[in-house]
């Protein structure tokens, strides 16, 4: 579906384990989904042009990597920027590694509950 940038796409060997690792195909269609490092300009952007009040963290235990990148800022000719450029799709991405190594990582399952009404 989605054919728009994606700065932090990964077109790689990473990025296809990732998607098997997290199932990560269409539901209906099957179709591989698109994975990427999680790019904290384009969430900040994102959350103040659509007014987000609350965000919610899916595949946290999928934690197959030692590290996850982490998009902190973008570099264009004019120099580093924590701004969304107009020009997103021609600059580079400047990461910060987080390594996950020796840490324990919590998996909590939510129980779906149902409620009748009377």
């Amino acid at each position: 579906m989605g054919s728009g940038p994606f700065p932090t796409e990964l077109n790689d060997d990473i990025g296809e384990r990732i998607r098997q690792e997290g199932s990560e195909f269409g539901a209906t269609t099957g179709r591989p989904r698109r994975c990427g490092w999680i790019d904290l300009p384009l969430l900040k952007y994102a959350i103040q042009l659509n007014g987000v009040t609350d965000l919610i963290m899916t595949k946290v235990d999928v934690s197959i990597m030692d590290e996850i990148k982490i998009c902190s800022a973008y570099l264009t000719e004019e120099g580093e920027t924590q701004e969304v450029p107009l020009a997103i799709a021609k600059t580079l991405n400047r990461f910060t590694t987080l390594s996950l190594a020796g840490k324990r990582i919590l998996r909590k399952r939510v129980q779906k509950r149902t409620c009748q009404l009377n």
